[in-house]
């Protein structure tokens, strides 16, 4: 979804980033475009396909299991990140909603486990959290991304 005229205006104006806030920025972007933002896709597509096409559990549990690890492991290498005080809270939310994207994909692994579909909706409000919290972190340092729909 692009910005529009509507969200422009009822978003608040924030002052620009400072040299060593930029810096920080700089440094998660990669991790935030080539990373967590895909996966945070192929976790809802998982999801998604299981509940609306295959019901395959085991075929679910194969591309959840290395997503799982990829939130896992991403919430160090995001914490390793040097940052200015003022973007500390920021980088500790960005590792919260890491570790939500995590949890979900623990939940969503528990229908493989034992066949309760419901674990997918409890799923769903963590990562819907997670992805709400990673687009207002990314208003923040990345203001002018395009945001998905």
């Amino acid at each position: 979804m692009l910005k529009t005229a509507e969200h422009e205006s009822t978003a608040p104006k924030l002052p620009p980033l400072t040299d060593e806030e930029e810096v920080f920025s700089e440094a998660l972007w990669p991790l935030h475009q080539e990373t967590v933002e895909p996966s945070a896709g192929r976790l809802a597509s998982a999801g998604m396909t299981f509940a609306a096409d295959d019901h395959d559990a085991n075929r679910m549990a194969a591309k959840l299991t290395p997503l799982r690890q990829v939130f896992h492991d991403t919430q160090a290498k995001v914490a390793a990140i040097p940052a200015p005080p003022s973007m500390q809270p920021l980088r500790e939310r960005y590792v919260a909603l890491l570790v939500l994207y995590e949890q979900s994909a623990t939940e969503m692994l528990e229908v493989a486990r034992d066949g309760d579909e419901g674990h997918l909706i409890n799923a769903q409000v963590k990562s819907q959290h997670a992805a709400e919290e990673l687009i207002r972190i990314g208003d923040i340092l990345w203001p002018g991304e395009h945001k998905p729909n």
